[in-house]
């Protein structure tokens, strides 16, 4: 769950956040190598299976700085990220509707 990375870095795994586990992450990894790496986080909500796009899961990634790389605040995305799940998964509900 944790890594070394030099002297002062620790990589924190995935699997060790609260409320995100193995299927989440095997989803994350499967549609990254699928669609490629995320830019933005409306581009992983875009990219990501509809079982990753929970609030509670998507909240604990943030809480834990999993987007911070992709130019967003973790205080910005708690603010607004329960919308922005509504409407994806609205869309790939649709989507698999046909």
């Amino acid at each position: 769950n944790f890594a070394a990375q030099g002297d002062d870095v620790i990589l924190f795994g995935l699997t060790a956040v609260r409320n995100v586990g193995q299927n989440v992450v095997d989803s994350i990894i499967r549609s990254r190598k699928a669609k490629g790496k995320y830019s933005s986080f409306p581009d992983f909500l875009d990219k990501v299976e509809a079982v990753v796009c929970n609030k509670r899961t998507i909240e604990s990634l943030i809480k834990a700085g999993a987007f911070d790389e992709m130019g967003h605040t973790r205080k910005g995305l708690v603010a607004h990220h329960e919308p922005m799940i509504d409407n994806v998964v609205q869309v790939k509900r649709k989507e698999a509707e046909g």
